[in-house]
């Protein structure tokens, strides 16, 4: 299977060229992603998503990340990327949906591969319940919520370690789980990623 192609740019998000996505991570080329982060409010408790990644992903298996990601395809403009969401977890979203966060800048250093994004944040209010997912098994083995505050204080690194509560999927069937996580068990992004998101989250009112 071909590599997906992706735009890429300069630090300064100038755009200088197309790539095909494996060469993008292996140079370290900027190039735009889409993020978006469910959340939703139950009475006075207030929760945020994380997925957890399939076992056979490629690049960080069994971590856990943002609700539902992905890279923006050459031919497509960000809003048209919010068919990650639907491919990812399965329950259709539209576009208006969806509040933006702005463009935060990740990078993310291994000895593989240097993943540099200029990361298209959004949210979205979740009114779906836990059995209506349908998560894309090549893709993610979990969903699971967490308090909203307790994340924002697990983003700034205030707290060690996150409760989540969902389901597992790993083993072609769906479990339900409770776990507590650490920093070690998510994706790597950047500090100043996390930090970052966890002030905007700060600054929403929670829809």
């Amino acid at each position: 299977m071909s590599s997906e192609m992706v735009r890429i740019f300069d630090e300064h998000g100038e755009p200088i060229g197309v790539k095909p996505r494996d060469e993008v991570h292996e140079k370290g080329y900027w190039h735009e992603t889409f993020h978006c982060w469910f959340v939703e409010k139950t009475g006075q408790e207030k929760f945020i998503y994380l997925q957890q990644r399939c076992h056979e992903k490629k690049d960080f298996p069994d971590l856990y990340d943002i609700t539902a990601a992905g890279h923006i395809k050459s031919d497509e403009n960000v809003g048209e990327a919010i068919r990650e969401i639907h491919e990812e977890l399965g329950v259709p979203v539209r576009l208006e949906e969806l509040v933006s966060l702005g463009v935060l800048s990740d990078e993310i250093a291994l000895d593989h591969f240097v993943d540099r994004e200029f990361c298209h944040m959004f949210l979205c209010a979740n009114h779906y319940r836990l059995e209506e997912f349908k998560l894309q098994k090549e893709e993610v083995s979990g969903l699971y919520k967490a308090s909203y505050d307790e994340f924002i204080a697990f983003a700034r690194g205030e707290i060690n370690d996150l409760h989540l509560s969902g389901f597992d999927e790993s083993q072609g069937y769906r479990i339900e789980l409770e776990k507590r996580i650490d920093m070690a068990l998510c994706v790597p992004h950047s500090e100043g990623y996390f930090l970052q998101l966890a002030e905007k989250l700060s600054q929403m009112p929670l829809i």
